[in-house]
């Protein structure tokens, strides 16, 4: 297969695009059920506005908190809510600081001048 090869920040939206469309989720927006004023078309909106603040964590660009507050600007912008809030706190930027971590190390250098404090925030 040619072509680029997929980037954290990718496996980022893909997660939060089939988390959000997986079925069925008692008591959570699925792809079969809205709230009034919380609808599935939010949470994929917030998937492709959320990718400025991904691919600052890949490049391991601030804070895990600057890094959340971020998403949740970028994200902000539709009436449907903090749709992502719960993604970005406990798995989209831990995970892609935890994955610049391990690339570091592999490469012999040292994460917290690699990751730019991303992990000093953990």
């Amino acid at each position: 297969m040619n072509g680029r090869r997929i980037t954290r920040a990718d496996r980022a939206q893909l997660a939060m695009m089939l988390e959000v469309c997986a079925f069925p989720k008692p008591g959570n927006v699925d792809r079969c059920h809205d709230y009034p004023e919380t609808r599935l078309e939010h949470f994929l909106a917030s998937t492709i506005l959320a990718r400025p603040a991904l691919e600052r964590a890949e490049r391991g660009e601030g804070s895990i908190g600057e890094l959340i507050l971020d998403a949740v600007e970028n994200t902000s912008i539709h009436s449907g809510g903090n749709t992502h809030f719960g993604a970005f706190m406990k798995n989209q930027f831990p995970a892609i600081s935890r994955q610049n971590k391990i690339k570091a190390i592999e490469e012999g250098k040292n994460p917290k001048v690699i990751d730019n404090n991303l992990l000093e925030h953990q």
